[in-house]
């Protein structure tokens, strides 16, 4: 009986250490992955998803402040749920991660662009009008997640030309 009540222990520190791992992954707010998963996800060399091709976005929620202000943080947070979930929708949850904030990420493996402008198409859509968001997207070969990270960054600077040029936009290359 002592042999089995250790197993049991065993199995529930297991399956407790399990639920820890998943809620440092996640955010609590979105359901969607963190940068800790991002990190964990492209860190590890023996991860089938390095050495390919990817599609990097960098998404906001344009003028998201003023939401928070003018209507309060519950109502902010509602359209950051809303948001992550049009994005988990569209492009699947493997791919989509909070990034901070009201920044979203999206690390897809390659696609045709009119597939890719489809489904952001469709993300727009999907708000109703109820908010815009603007981003920015380019394409790389990520064989490391310094190569990641690049393309983050790439990203980010076609984001913040989003923004200057209006707003309500995503703008990139592939």
């Amino acid at each position: 009986q002592q042999y089995l009540r250790i197993a049991n222990q065993s199995l529930d520190n297991q399956e407790l250490a399990e639920q820890l791992r998943n809620a440092s992954r996640y955010d609590f707010l979105t359901k969607l992955k963190n940068r800790t998963a991002l990190n964990m996800d492209f860190e590890n060399p023996a991860n089938k998803n390095l050495n390919s091709n990817f599609i990097v976005m960098v998404t906001d929620i344009d003028n998201f402040k003023s939401f928070n202000d003018t209507n309060g943080h519950a109502y902010g947070n509602e359209l950051l749920g809303k948001f992550a979930a049009v994005l988990r929708e569209n492009f699947g949850k493997k791919y989509c991660y909070r990034y901070g904030g009201d920044e979203y990420l999206v690390v897809i493996p390659e696609m045709p662009e009119e597939v890719f402008s489809q489904k952001i198409k469709i993300c727009q859509k999907a708000l109703n009008n109820e908010f815009n968001f603007s981003g920015g997207y380019t394409k790389g070969f990520v064989k490391s997640s310094a190569d990641l990270h690049s393309l983050i960054y790439k990203a980010d600077q076609n984001l913040y030309a989003a923004k200057n040029a209006g707003k309500n936009q995503v703008i990139g290359s592939l």
